[in-house]
């Protein structure tokens, strides 16, 4: 490793160059689903909101979850009942340092 290519990544994290991301997962289990968030890559806290839908034969169903995060981990790890033929839907929107970064989406047909 060059001298210059060594420094630059020894000052990245230092300046906060460090990119956090998040992974959103929505599977399927028997008779339910599982909704986990998973952030890596970032020290600083995470701000975030997860919301769930649920649409079955009983109608809709609604979840909110919001915090903060911070470091390597999984805030959020949540099992739904849902009937066959439900359609699961999460959405997550997230701040790193105050700056709202890129929402993620995910739907699962049941």
């Amino acid at each position: 490793m060059t001298r210059a290519v060594w420094l630059l990544a020894a000052l990245l994290p230092l300046a906060g160059g460090a990119t956090a991301s998040a992974l959103l997962k929505l599977q399927p289990q028997p008779a339910s689903a599982q909704v986990q968030l998973c952030f890596t890559g970032e020290d600083a806290p995470l701000r975030y909101e997860l919301i769930i839908e649920l649409h079955g034969p009983g109608g809709v169903a609604r979840t909110r979850q919001a915090g903060e995060a911070r470091g390597d981990g999984c805030p959020v790890t949540t099992r739904l009942g849902a009937a066959p033929g439900s359609l699961v839907e999460a959405r997550l929107s997230w701040q790193r340092q105050g700056q709202a970064q890129p929402a993620l989406e995910r739907r699962l047909q049941l």
